[in-house]
């Protein structure tokens, strides 16, 4: 097959304390390996730091109206930062990585140095101290490219930060006005502020081509009066974990065999109410090894403290994609409410139980596959907890069938994928 020339500049989530983000930009790695030639794929990690300068309060000033004020900050910054960059690194395996958050940081000093290094930060970009060349070598990379990719995965969220959504689609709008053909893949597209989606309309109309993982989230674009023509749904890249090649290592953390493992998004559940304690007792009634495991263990922590008094076995470092991936295969049951630790469940034969954290994006993926076990939206009920349970002795006592089932539901997901980007791509 003929590798195809056109330019690319990548914008993922290359590092940080999240192995889905990980696996997320290692898969795309992946599948540009197979499509293009190695120099024409550039990579930026996230948004240009400079944007850190940018909040969405700032587009209330100067009585101009969101959009404007927002078009006017694009065009400002392509006018002042627009020479004297240089180009981006090509996109290799080497600039992605997991970082090694451990819960056994203090927690207090943890979160007093965070808000402490983001204030920092905010200010020395704010007067132009630090990050000019993020944006410099940034725009240099958008002028180089024919098309401007991005993967947002669950970045875009109704609990997430404002100021975050305006700096992604700030990065998006330059890459536009620049020339570059902008696509946005792997997407879950859960907002509800009015000014805000005003913003996602403006900047989402003129994309090449919006990739969605869920149904819900291409409603809501056709609802933004996004074209029809461009909207495509394809499911999450880490379902390709099902054909991922594990590499065992010396001294490598492994899970038990038949154990259990419980992961809980920390920043969508902020109280251990009488339903996670009825939950975390029948755990304990269980003759099983239960493992608190997280593929994002540092946003975690405040259920792995209580998961550990309940005598769970914490694992207090982030584990990167291969090592999850193998920590995995010793597990019968994964009770999850992160969408990737439930597709990395489900690639590696366990069996899911899923338990919904937003609005519909761990829903949906678990709908789309036509799964046995159907998501709990503790939204919906107000015992989701015996829910929960009934599930769990559901899987102890189907544990192989469903096994079997993840696996093969993984690899027609995988497969799917595959094909629809490569129309995609062949379109390019």
């Amino acid at each position: 097959m003929k590798k195809i020339t056109k330019k690319i500049f990548f914008m993922s989530r290359f590092t940080g304390p999240n192995t889905g983000n990980e696996a997320l930009s290692l898969e795309f790695r992946e599948l540009f390996k197979i499509f293009f030639e190695e120099n024409c794929v550039r990579s930026t990690d996230r948004y240009p730091k400079f944007l850190q300068s940018v909040r969405f309060s700032d587009l209330n000033k100067n009585n101009l109206n969101h959009v404007e004020a927002f078009e006017k900050v694009a065009s400002t910054i392509i006018s002042k930062y627009s020479v004297g960059g240089k180009l981006p690194n090509f996109l290799s395996t080497e600039v992605i990585r997991v970082d090694k958050a451990s819960t056994k940081r203090k927690k207090f000093e943890f979160l007093y140095n965070l808000k402490r290094k983001i204030s920092i930060r905010y200010r020395l970009s704010k007067f132009g101290i630090i990050s000019k060349a993020s944006i410099k070598d940034f725009i240099c990379g958008c002028k180089w490219s024919d098309y401007f990719i991005w993967n947002p995965a669950g970045e875009v969220h109704a609990k997430g930060d404002k100021d975050e959504a305006v700096r992604f689609l700030l990065s998006i709008r330059i890459a536009q006005l620049l020339g570059a053909k902008t696509i946005i893949v792997n997407q879950s597209l859960e907002i509800k502020d009015n000014e805000l989606i005003n913003l996602f309309k403006h900047v989402y109309q003129k994309c090449e081509k919006l990739i969605f993982r869920d149904e819900s989230s291409v409603d809501i674009a056709k609802q933004m009066e996004c074209p029809t023509k461009n909207i495509k749904l394809i499911g999450d890249m880490v379902f390709n974990s099902v054909n991922r090649k594990v590499i065992k290592k010396v001294n490598q953390i492994e899970a038990e065999k038949n154990s259990i493992v419980l992961t809980i998004n920390g920043k969508s559940f902020t109280d251990f109410d009488a339903q996670w304690q009825s939950l975390f007792e029948f755990l304990n009634s269980l003759n099983r090894k239960i493992y608190f495991f997280s593929n994002a263990i540092v946003h975690d922590y405040n259920f792995a403290v209580i998961a550990n008094k309940y005598g769970f076995h914490v694992i207090n470092e982030q584990l990167d994609y291969n090592d999850t991936l193998s920590f995995l295969e010793n597990v019968d049951i994964v009770i999850t409410t992160r969408i990737h630790m439930a597709i990395m469940g489900l690639s590696k034969g366990c069996c899911v139980i899923t338990v919904e954290p937003n609005d519909f994006k761990l829903t949906d993926m678990i709908k789309s596959i036509d799964y046995s076990i159907n998501c709990i939206n503790t939204n919906k009920s107000d015992n989701w907890s015996s829910e929960v349970i009934k599930n769990i002795n559901y899987s102890l006592e189907n544990t192989e069938k469903l096994k079997a089932e993840g696996i093969a539901k993984a690899k027609i997901k995988s497969s799917k994928s595959k094909i629809s980007y490569e129309e995609l791509i062949q379109l390019m």
